[in-house]
């Protein structure tokens, strides 16, 4: 079964970003594919991949 969360580390690891930098980004209003369990910060992995997405596309225009 696949993953459907990620912890702020594994996130990071895979977009190829620090953690901390990744945990800023977390804190962006911008950034949906965010999860809080109690205090712990989850990322949705279907949405990850459409942020990446759409981030990309706003660089290109």
């Amino acid at each position: 079964m696949e993953k459907k969360t990620l912890t702020i580390t594994e996130a990071a690891r895979i977009i190829g970003v620090s953690p901390q930098t990744m945990y800023n980004i977390s804190h962006q209003e911008s950034f949906y594919p965010l999860v809080l369990i109690g205090r712990k910060r989850l990322v949705l992995t279907h949405l990850l991949d459409k942020w990446l997405e759409e981030q990309a596309g706003q660089k290109e225009a």
